[in-house]
């Protein structure tokens, strides 16, 4: 057994049931613990729900339309107006949204854990309130 998963389980409830384990990211009955030991007493957390943060796309976009303008008014230097349109869809395609785990308790909001895999912090929130349910809250 993993020694944060032992400590999670063996401190303040031993029969605390593990909801996910899974990058270093565990969430039993009793507690929410995180990569470099940042931990969460459950009892402490009144909700949970995942956020998604969609990154700008004007940038990429005022490229892209630089290009088409750019190539319109000049047939001579094609390669003026095509650069900047493959740099607009290249910065596109590079564009990813941010989801994070968002708690609130009584202390406020808080932005636990964030990350570019949606379904892993899906999987996450989806633990955590499984455990918030399991505790009556």
């Amino acid at each position: 057994m993993d020694a944060a998963l032992q400590n999670a389980t063996s401190n303040d409830n031993p029969d605390a049931p593990v909801f996910f384990n899974n990058r270093g990211v565990i969430v039993t009955g009793a507690k929410f613990i995180l990569p470099g030991n940042q931990t969460y007493a459950m009892d402490g957390i009144t909700t949970v729900w995942m956020h998604k943060d969609i990154p700008s796309q004007i940038g990429p976009i005022l490229c892209i339309l630089g290009g088409i303008i750019t190539g319109a008014f000049s047939s001579a230097f094609i390669w003026i107006a095509v650069a900047p349109i493959l740099v607009g869809i290249f910065w596109l395609a590079l564009l990813k949204p941010r989801f994070s785990v968002v708690l609130n308790s009584t202390f406020g909001e808080t932005e636990a854990l964030e990350g570019r895999d949606g379904r892993w912090i899906q999987d996450i929130v989806w633990a955590l309130d499984k455990a918030i349910a399991d505790r009556g809250g």
